[in-house]
């Protein structure tokens, strides 16, 4: 894996971490959403072929899982973001949260960007490509 197939670490970790200091709604909807999406995006032709790779009899199962698991983070993440952001389960006022609701969002993507940046450098650690098979060049000579 080389250096440009980890570029989107920074999309990715950046723009979460940055949407905590962004104060009009244009530039946390520029910031998360596009940066953010850009650097979600980046990495699944790189995963998808590098998985692939592995398995390669059983490449339609592989992407499915790669795939499950990316959907699968909407479980871990709600929760810590609710606990973030709203651990008393408090309900709207005249279609608004309380102020210390809204307080606490920019904390709660300091802490997910903290969480991003700690699995993509696993998940950069963790996926090596596959080797190539050695060639028995010895065997060839006469």
């Amino acid at each position: 894996m080389g250096s440009s197939d980890r570029s989107h670490i920074q999309f990715w970790w950046n723009s979460t971490v940055s949407t905590k200091r962004l104060q009009r709604f244009w530039s946390v909807y520029f910031d998360y959403c596009i940066l953010f999406g850009i650097g979600l995006g980046l990495p699944y032709s790189v995963i998808f072929s590098i998985a692939s790779s592995w398995f390669p009899h059983k490449r339609a199962t592989v992407v499915g899982i790669i795939s499950a698991g990316f959907g699968l983070g909407a479980l871990v993440f709600i929760p810590i973001q609710t606990r973030i952001i709203n651990p008393d389960n408090l309900h709207t006022v005249n279609g608004t949260f309380p102020r210390e609701v809204i307080e606490r969002v920019p904390k709660a993507f300091l802490v997910l960007g903290g969480i991003v940046l700690g699995l993509e450098v696993v998940a950069t650690i963790l996926l090596q490509q596959k080797p190539e098979a050695k060639s028995d060049d010895l065997s060839t000579e006469s």
